[in-house]
């Protein structure tokens, strides 16, 4: 992932399927105060349905001033 198709990841959530979540979980440990990376982050949890995605929602509540948007995420 490189600047220019970060916010399509963000805007197309099928785009995720061809991201790895290695790749994603690097990225985040790289940047961690970036909201809406962890928030890819849990949209790539709930995608492939891991166990550790209440984790990622915990993280992405902390970073984040709209909590109903992630309603809308896990729902």
């Amino acid at each position: 992932m490189n600047a220019e198709n970060f916010s399509q990841y963000l805007q197309d959530r099928s785009l995720l399927h061809q991201l790895p979540y290695e790749e994603l979980k690097t990225l985040s440990m790289q940047y961690p105060y970036c909201q809406p990376l962890q928030l890819l982050m849990l949209r790539k949890s709930l995608q492939d349905k891991r166990e550790d995605w209440p984790a990622a929602l915990a993280k992405v509540a902390a970073a984040t001033s709209d909590r109903s948007l992630l309603y809308a995420e896990v729902a």
